[in-house]
């Protein structure tokens, strides 16, 4: 499925983030599950796009870069990595578990990462979920942390796996010479002092920018951790269930609790995940197709 620069624009503004379309300014798409027709670690893909399975340890997800030069659109897709490796996850994980950025919006500027150019988080703070079990999901029992926890935007390794080259970072394949990695520097030094030079870094689920696309998407799937008016929307409905929740728009673990007992008294799967058939127990509103949670 062919995706254009104003497809992704569309689809950060519907998850309700901000999207910076003045001239030179750069916003980050990251999709998890998902892969250019042509994504090589040698070249910068195509925005012919395919959802692909998340495979633990391997470069399955698109960086994909939105700007305008002169007044035109331009989006460049990268191969890369949403997600740590199993080296971090698995071999040698941080003792309250590997740090995944949670899904939804961050924000980053230009920096180094051991002596290279990299994007770095904005005043040095991470928002990440710790995978305690190591199953590469956000589980019901899981937390949520705020920290600078150096969890950067930086080059990967050349070949299929991951490996160490990511403790919980977004990396793009091909390393740090390679021209993928060239090309995100490029769109950096474009950017400059746009937006305070702050750029939004925004990661999300393939299967809700391919439904989107489609109109097919009737309400994106939440999880633990994220941020924001869909959280929101979810909250204003488990308060019916729960008086004390608040609705914040931040998906932590007093919410996790109220949506497991909603999913249980609905004949759900608890899982914690807020997808099509947990929206529709909610709403009443049936998505395209469903998919579980």
């Amino acid at each position: 499925m062919v995706f254009s620069y104003k497809d992704c624009i569309e689809f950060i503004a519907y998850l309700g983030y901000d999207a910076n379309t003045e001239e030179g300014a750069l916003n980050m798409l990251c999709v998890q599950g998902c892969k250019s027709v042509d994504a090589q670690n040698s070249v910068v893909g195509s925005n012919d796009l395919r959802r692909v399975e998340n495979v633990p340890d391997q470069y399955n997800d698109t960086i994909i870069l939105l700007s305008k030069e002169n007044g035109q659109p331009k989006i460049s897709c990268l191969l890369g990595t949403v997600d740590p490796g199993k080296y971090y996850t698995v071999t040698d994980p941080n003792p309250k578990g590997a740090a995944h950025l949670t899904f939804g919006q961050h924000w980053y500027v230009s920096g180094m990462h051991k002596g290279n150019l990299a994007l770095r988080a904005l005043n040095e703070k991470n928002r990440v979920w710790r995978d305690k079990d190591g199953d590469f999901q956000p589980d019901t029992n899981e937390m949520v942390y705020e920290g600078a926890y150096g969890v950067n935007i930086h080059a990967g390794g050349k070949g299929q796996y991951i490996g160490k080259w990511s403790a919980g970072c977004i990396n793009i394949c091909g390393g740090y010479d390679g021209k993928p990695y060239k090309a995100f520097l490029d769109a950096i030094n474009l950017h400059g002092h746009c937006n305070n030079g702050s750029i939004g870094v925004t990661i999300w689920r393939s299967i809700d920018l391919f439904k989107f696309r489609d109109d097919q998407l009737e309400q994106p799937t939440i999880v633990l951790g994220m941020k924001g008016i869909w959280v929101t929307r979810m909250q204003e409905h488990l308060k019916h269930i729960d008086n004390s929740i608040i609705a914040d728009g931040d998906f932590g673990s007093k919410t996790m609790k109220a949506l497991v007992a909603f999913q249980t008294n609905s004949g759900l799967e608890a899982d914690g995940w807020c997808g099509p058939a947990t929206w529709f127990a909610m709403t009443g509103v049936k998505d395209s197709f469903l998919l579980g949670g």
